[in-house]
């Protein structure tokens, strides 16, 4: 889920020691990674072998098709642990710094099913919608990286943006994140588990004591700082973060 382009070489690096871990307990794992399909189609694939989702993707509605291999903790602001948080984001000239400075604005939100990009936003505002929507509109932009362009070109006003991709945004684009500030964080929840298929949970074990014992140095280019085994009931506390609100008029 995170692969920005300063880490594309450390997520195939991360990708061969697992490989070569996996196929020396004898499991056929592939040569390379899967390239050109994400999202659902991938995370219900039953050959699915190894591969991270979103929290919220997890909780309503791949808790029966796949299996948690582990959660990786992140060395970024917001994280804690396995936990991670969204931070609200404005362009640094708006002169908003209050969640209630941003009713009336364009919001930039991922899409309905993602943690951060959205269930995140719904959250952080929740308690402005009593008094009627609380955005303008909303742009679906895709993406964390499409969201900070959008409110960098001024097509959007204010996102959720996870915190490991604000972190490696200030890294791989300095000149956009200078344009935009943090006013509010989010409330933490679970990070992006890995998973495997329920048709591949045979090797959950084995990809779990991978990761468990990885070379620090195959991590550190990621900003991991090692995995927890999150159960299955730690994540359904995310469903009361998914507040019941209009964010803006149909």
């Amino acid at each position: 889920m995170y692969d920005w382009p300063s880490q594309q070489a450390a997520n195939l690096a991360l990708w061969d020691y697992l490989r070569d871990g996996l196929r020396g307990q004898g499991i056929d794992a592939p040569q390379t990674l899967s390239q050109g399909r994400s999202g659902f189609d991938l995370w219900e694939d039953p050959d699915l072998l190894f591969a991270q989702t979103c929290g919220y993707p997890y909780y309503s509605r791949l808790q029966e098709r796949v299996a948690l291999v582990a959660t990786p903790c992140y060395a970024a602001e917001g994280c804690q642990g396995p936990l991670y948080r969204s931070a609200v984001v404005v362009r640094a000239d708006s002169g908003r710094q209050t969640l209630a400075d941003c009713r009336g604005a364009v919001a930039a939100a991922t899409a309905e099913h993602s943690m951060s990009g959205y269930i995140f936003l719904k959250q952080c505002f929740a308690e402005l919608a009593p008094q009627g929507p609380v955005f303008q509109r909303l742009v679906w932009t895709g993406g964390h990286a499409r969201s900070i362009e959008a409110l960098c070109d001024r097509r959007a006003d204010v996102a959720t943006i996870d915190c490991v991709s604000w972190h490696n945004a200030c890294l791989d684009w300095p000149d956009k994140t200078r344009q935009l500030k943090i006013i509010a964080w989010s409330k933490p929840a679970p990070g992006l588990p890995l998973v495997a298929s329920r048709e591949n949970a045979a090797v959950v074990p084995v990809l779990r004591e991978l990761l468990l014992n990885c070379p620090e140095d195959l991590l550190t280019p990621l900003h991991i700082t090692g995995f927890e085994a999150l159960s299955r009931g730690d994540y359904q506390g995310i469903g009361a973060l998914d507040a019941p609100v209009t964010l803006a008029a149909a």
